[in-house]
Order: C-alpha cells, then structure tokens, then sequence
C-alpha cells in the first residue's frame, strides 16, 4: 500500500513534535546512563574538585490534606575527587558532578584567556552553559563509562577509588602540569 503525501517536510502533521533544538545537558546524560547505574568518571581539572549532592533515598514525600505535597530532604554530602582521579559513582551523583565540573573546567578556560579579569572583580563575561558542542567535548573527556559491578570479586585497586567525602590534601601544583597534558597522559585526548 502506498504512503499517503505528507507534504515537502514530510513531518508528521498531528501526534509528534519536532524539536530540532541542542539536548540540555542533563539529558544528554540521561542518554548516556540511569540513575542507578554505576558510573565511572575523571577529573580532568588541574586541581582538586569538590561538589555538593543530595542521595534521592534522602528525601521523603508525604500527601497533606488537599493536593499539597510535602518534601523533607536529607542533608547533601560534599565529595571531592583529585585532580586526574577516576573513580565510580552512583549514575544519579555522576550526573551532578559531570555537570558542575564541565561548568567549572569550561568557565576556566575562558576566563584564563582574559587579561582584563581578576580574582575578586565582577565579569560581565557570558560563559554560555548551553554551548552543545563544549558540552559534548566534555562529557567525552570527564565520562569514561558504565561500569558493571562484579560482586563476590574483591578488587583491591578499585576499593581505593571511592569519593572523599572529607576535603583532599592538596596537591602541589607544579607536579599536576596542563589540563591538556593531563588528558594526553590519561589517553583523552583522541590521540591514538
């Protein structure tokens, strides 16, 4: 049977939307994995990162009299990873800390680049979040992948490799080098 014309878009006219706008971030992240998967990521900065994140086990939802919903959260929990560490979080925390890292490393290296700015001073320097292509830059630099879990199998290198949730020891900065340099040595940089 033939397909009925649908015009020189050939779009659908009724039931589907086309939305030719770039994903946020957070749903490129959706894409990439669940909430609940464990998630292996990297710091690609040149210092140590710290982010604040809530468990969504913490909260808890009650129905009051009427059509009101109550939340009760827990308190949020600030992680730190090193600079050029990787380690394995909870998909629901990775998605947070890739998101606040890639604004964190992206503000960087704009702002490294402008002479007329220093530490203190207010900027009127747009750092445009919502670049998809910066976004998808790095997400392939922070997100290495879905891991999954091998339970029974003790792996001694791997237990090392958990989120800090105290403040890290600083590291001396000359022994970190470039963001870039850090990338090349850990493979990132699509060099083969």
């Amino acid at each position: 049977m033939e397909e009925p014309y649908q015009g020189e878009n050939d779009q659908p006219l009724y039931g589907v939307t086309v939305d030719n706008r770039p994903k946020p971030i957070a749903e490129k992240l959706a894409d990439l994995f669940k909430p609940s998967d464990f998630v292996r990521v990297i710091n690609i900065d040149n210092q140590d990162f710290q982010w604040q994140a809530l468990n969504p086990k913490d909260e808890t939802y009650f129905m009051e009299p009427g059509p009101q919903k109550t939340t009760v959260r827990g308190k949020p929990r600030v992680y730190t990873i090193r600079a050029g560490q990787s380690l394995v979080l909870e998909g629901w925390n990775a998605q947070i800390m890739i998101e606040q890292l890639y604004k964190k490393v992206s503000a960087k290296a704009i702002l490294e680049h402008r002479r007329d700015v220093s530490d203190g001073k207010p900027t009127d320097i747009p750092l445009q979040w919502g670049d998809s292509e910066k976004q998808d830059f790095y997400i392939k630099k922070i997100f290495i992948g879905v891991e999954t879990p091998s339970f029974g199998q003790y792996d001694v290198a791997r237990s090392n490799q958990k989120a800090d949730y105290q403040s890290a020891e600083p590291v001396p900065a000359d022994t970190l080098g470039s963001v870039d340099e850090i990338a090349r040595d850990l493979g990132l940089d699509g060099a083969d």
